[in-house]
Parts: structure tokens; sequence; C-alpha cells
């Protein structure tokens, strides 16, 4: 189980920011360079995180599902996959255009692992 919090990277706001040791892996910034090193592990940083702030949620254990990754019946059409061809693959569209941003995998019914640029907001 693991707990990630929204940083922020340093700023002239250190009234509104308390910096906090940390895993790097755990300070989750939005641009920017966030962190000096703290503590005595080579992997914690000093992130900078509003006094309001609150987790951004724990992750749970991933059911076991058999169907997961099973590839769909349709096969290929002129070189390009059909729709639901790759069922544990989604992609993340910008609305109302529709613009393709970014894929994902799905890890199970509710929940997708994208890369962190791709969710900057």
């Amino acid at each position: 189980m693991s707990v990630f919090v929204v940083g922020k990277a340093q700023s002239d706001h250190e009234n509104e920011f308390g910096c906090h040791c940390m895993e790097y892996w755990t300070c989750i910034t939005r641009g920017g360079s966030p962190y000096s090193y703290c503590g005595l592990s080579a992997s914690s940083v000093c992130c900078f995180i509003s006094l309001n702030a609150k987790p951004v949620g724990i992750l749970p254990l991933a059911k076991k599902n058999k169907s997961c990754g099973t590839k769909g019946a349709d096969g290929k059409k002129e070189g390009q996959a059909e729709m639901s061809e790759w069922p544990w693959h989604a992609a993340i569209l910008e609305q109302p255009q529709d613009l393709y941003v970014c894929g994902a995998s799905l890890l199970d019914e509710a929940w997708l692992l994208t890369a962190a640029h791709c969710v900057d907001d």
C-alpha cells in the first residue's frame, strides 16, 4: 500500500508551504525542480507541500482477474487494431475535441496506469 501527496516546486511562497522529508517517488510535483536531498537516505528529498494538502489516495492491491489481458477475437484489419482488440489498453483524450493525449494500461475495472506527464492538472 502506498500513499502519494501532491507537492509544489520550491517558490517564494515559503509561508504557504512546508518542507517534508520523504522518498522522492512519493512527492508528486507539477513541474520544476521540486526538492533538495534531506535525511539519511540518498532517495529522501525535501518536498514542498501546501499546509492544507491531503493525500491523493491510497493505492489498493489489485484483484486477481483471470480474464484481464485476454486478446479480443476480431484480429487486425488493414494493419490497424480493431476496437476492443487490446482490452487492457486505454486512450486518454482531451475533451471536447477527443484529441489523443496519452495511452494508459487498465489495471482493473476502475483504475488506469499512465505516465505522470499525461495528467499534469
